[in-house]
C-alpha cells in the first residue's frame, strides 16, 4: 500500500477543468516544483536529449477533461495526467496506463517515484510519437477499502539543464553496527525526505543517512548530512533533528 497520499493537492491535476482555463493551476504547480512561471528558455538540443537507460512510461493525449471523462478513463484502466512546464510554459492533457504506473510506484515507493526522471512517450495515432524527459511531481491518491486508488498524476518537463526542487527520500544505512541498535534501540525518522535543489540530470534517487555511530539518544541534524554532489538544500532547514536513536517505550 502506498503511504503519504497527496490528497492535499486535490483538484490541481484532476483533469476537471478545461485546458484553456488551467493557467492559475500551472502557476501553482510551478511554485510547488520550484520553477519560475517564466522559466528560462530550454535549447532544442537540451529539450530533445533523453539519456539512454531512463525508466519508460507510455501515455496518450486526451482532448477532453471533466469528472465524467476522468471517471471513464479510470474505468478503462487509464489514469488522467498532466504534463506541464513545456517550452513556452505550455502543457498537455494526457492519460497513462494504470498497471504500468502502479508497477513503478510499488517498485520505488511514492517518495522514490517522485525523485526519478522518466522517459514519457506520448503515443500518436497518426503523427510520430513524442518523447519527453519528465519528473513526476504529484500523485493524487485516495484509499478505498483494501486498494489504493490513483485519481491522477502530474508530470513536469525536466530537461537536463533545468534546476529543480525535488523531494528526495532518505535511506538509512549502518543499522547493523550502530551501538544504539545493539542496545535495543532503533533510528526514529523525524524526516523521511529532504527537499533539494539540483539540476535535472543530477537528481539522486536517495540521500544516505549513516547511523552506524549513533548510540541511544543521539541525534543527527541537517548540517551533519552529506548531500550528493551538485545538490543543496532548497531552503535552510530549521535546526531540528532528522533522526534520533530511540528506545521502545518502557525498555
Amino acid at each position: 500500500m502506498l503511504r503519504g497520499g497527496l490528497s492535499r493537492f486535490r483538484s490541481i491535476a484532476n483533469g476537471s477543468t478545461a485546458l484553456q482555463s488551467l493557467g492559475p493551476c500551472f502557476h501553482q504547480l510551478n511554485q510547488v516544483a520550484g520553477v519560475r512561471s517564466k522559466a528560462e528558455p530550454v535549447s532544442k538540443k537540451n529539450a530533445d536529449y533523453i539519456e539512454p537507460g531512463l525508466p519508460e512510461l507510455d501515455a496518450r493525449n486526451r482532448c477532453e477533461s471533466g469528472k465524467k471523462i476522468a471517471a471513464k478513463l479510470r474505468k478503462d484502466g487509464r489514469i488522467p495526467a498532466i504534463l506541464f512546464a513545456l517550452p513556452g510554459n505550455t502543457s498537455k492533457l494526457i492519460h497513462v496506463d494504470r498497471v504500468q504506473l502502479m508497477k513503478k510506484l510499488k517498485e520505488h515507493g511514492l517518495h522514490g517515484f517522485l525523485a526519478r526522471p522518466l522517459k514519457l512517450t506520448i503515443k500518436m495515432k497518426k503523427a510520430g510519437d513524442e518523447s519527453y524527459r519528465v519528473l513526476p511531481r504529484l500523485v493524487h491518491e485516495r484509499n478505498y477499502s483494501a486498494e489504493d486508488y490513483i485519481e491522477n498524476v502530474t508530470f513536469m518537463f525536466a530537461p537536463r539543464n533545468r534546476t529543480l526542487r525535488v523531494p528526495v527520500p532518505i535511506k538509512v544505512i549502518g543499522r547493523d553496527v550502530a551501538p544504539g541498535c545493539k542496545r535495543g534501540g532503533f533510528p526514529l525518522m523525524i524526516r523521511r525526505v529532504l527537499e533539494l535543489k539540483c539540476p535535472a540530470d543530477k537528481i539522486p534517487p536517495f540521500v544516505e543517512l549513516d547511523v552506524s555511530g549513533m548510540d541511544i539518544k543521539d541525534k543527527i541534524f541537517p548540517e551533519q548530512m552529506v548531500l550528493p554532489p551538485g545538490t543543496e538544500y532548497f531552503k535552510q532547514l530549521a535546526r531540528n533533528p532528522i533522526c534520533k536513536m530511540a528506545t521502545a517505550k518502557g525498555a
